[in-house]
């Protein structure tokens, strides 16, 4: 007797896919094993319509991040920056010894001394 399966509507799939849901999630939604939804996106037409409905939640997503960045929103102007175009954070640190230090002080009292009382 073969298996029967339980029917997947594919439109719900789509706006499952686009919304980033784990197999774990579609599963569930459709009353079925993470397994189940495993073995069927390996197989058309779930496949091409996982991969769709995958790709307009990236696409979505995309769309507002630009709105936000467009709108001024300063983190993720700086976010969108680092990840697509390689910009990075520099921060400049320098070891200061205790001579090093001195020898400063020494250089601000001397510029002190020759500039005289305020």
């Amino acid at each position: 007797m073969p298996v029967k399966r339980t029917p997947i509507d594919l439109e719900e799939l789509e706006k499952l896919a686009a919304m980033h849901c784990t197999e774990a999630e579609v599963g569930a939604w459709f009353g079925v094993t993470q397994q189940a939804i495993s073995k069927r996106l390996q197989r058309e037409p779930a496949k091409t319509v996982w991969t769709t409905g995958w790709a307009k939640g990236n696409i979505s997503l995309r769309r507002q991040q630009m709105q936000r960045a467009e709108a001024g929103d300063k983190t993720m102007l700086i976010w969108l920056g680092k990840q697509w175009l390689g910009q990075t954070d520099h921060q400049e640190i320098t070891h200061v010894t205790l001579d090093s230090l001195e020898a400063e002080l020494d250089r601000i009292e001397r510029e002190h001394a020759r500039r005289g009382p305020v």
